[in-house]
């Protein structure tokens, strides 16, 4: 233990570094601007320990759809917010990646708002 045991107590920092171990981690990020909500960057999709990405350009273009289709889905029902956009491109892009690999890796949706002067 590194001595700090006493801070987790429902053992959730030994799950997230199991399922690190086993599965590996998917960052995704992408930039939109504040006040329209478009995507004015990205998306940025960096995996570890999950897929070969040579062997799999296709998975990681899709990933990056998935997070840009979520975000332009909420936007268009006027229902965007960010943990919100989070959250439902975590789970869409868990039910994919599980489909395509049989992973459940470690999934952390980045979503950064600029306030753009147009």
């Amino acid at each position: 233990m590194d001595g700090n045991a006493h801070l987790d107590f429902s053992g959730l920092i030994l799950k997230d570094r199991e399922l690190l171990s086993t599965d590996g981690v998917i960052v995704v990020g992408i930039v939109i601007n504040f006040n329209t909500k478009a995507v004015i960057g990205g998306p940025d999709v960096q995996s570890r320990g999950v897929i070969y990405l040579k062997d799999a350009d296709h998975i990681v273009k899709d990933i990056g759809n998935i997070m840009e289709k979520t975000i332009t889905d909420l936007v268009e029902n006027k229902k965007y917010e960010n943990s919100v956009a989070r959250n439902e491109a975590k789970e869409r892009m868990n039910k994919y990646i599980y489909k395509e690999t049989g992973k459940r890796p470690m999934i952390l949706p980045v979503i950064i708002e600029l306030n753009v002067n147009e």
